[in-house]
């Protein structure tokens, strides 16, 4: 799929509050599940081929941005709030003086909001216990990547979008956390596969740390 396409705001919110958000044609799409089916209704890419196959992509989506997504927020926001925020704050321009003083704040402020996301989906439990089920989620991933490029098989599909969205925040992103550690270090063929979709989807335009 070939598009012309643009980011206009790093900061931007949906009409309902939302982020992501794309406008397609003049109307705003919110939701990165509804955002990908509208967008591959709109350029007509085939999922993929047989019901079965479809039906585990489903279940791959859902785990990755209704569990993994909560579980990985735990240990690159939570954990380090003060240091996240710094980051976010550079990347927005904020001027260098103000960093060491709103990094800080905001990482107070916001990081109980992120333990109230975190714990309606997956429960509030001990550093060790997410630990263990990032784990398992990780293991989940590698097994049903199996020797696939993709989890769609030779080509790239919506469940590769929401498995790598997630996996690339983790490992490209220039902020060290237990998640990446773990990454790199037992889950070898999930890292070399977020850099097949790299190198796949953006080539040379895509900027990790």
């Amino acid at each position: 799929m070939n598009s012309l396409w643009c980011v206009l705001s790093a900061t931007a919110r949906s009409q309902y509050g939302m982020v992501p958000f794309i406008e397609l044609n003049g109307e705003q799409i919110a939701d990165s599940q509804i955002i990908l089916y509208r967008l591959s209704e709109h350029f007509n890419i085939k999922p993929v081929s047989l019901p079965k196959d479809e039906a585990i992509a489903r279940a791959i989506e859902r785990m990755v941005d209704a569990h993994t997504f909560l579980v990985l927020r735990h240990f690159i926001v939570v954990e380090n709030a003060g240091e996240f925020f710094t980051m976010i704050l550079q990347n927005m321009g904020c001027p260098e003086w103000l960093i060491p003083i709103c990094g800080p704040v905001a990482g107070f402020l916001l990081r109980g909001k992120v333990i109230k996301r975190i714990a309606a989906g997956v429960g509030l439990m001990s550093n060790e216990n997410y630990r263990e089920i990032l784990r398992k989620d990780f293991d989940a991933l590698q097994t049903l990547l199996d020797q696939q490029k993709f989890f769609g098989g030779e080509h790239v599909t919506t469940t590769d979008c929401s498995v790598f969205g997630h996996l690339a925040t983790t490992l490209y992103i220039p902020h060290d956390s237990y998640a990446k550690d773990l990454l790199k270090e037992q889950y070898p063929a999930l890292v070399e596969y977020c850099d097949r979709v790299k190198e796949t989807v953006f080539g040379k335009e895509f900027a990790s740390e």
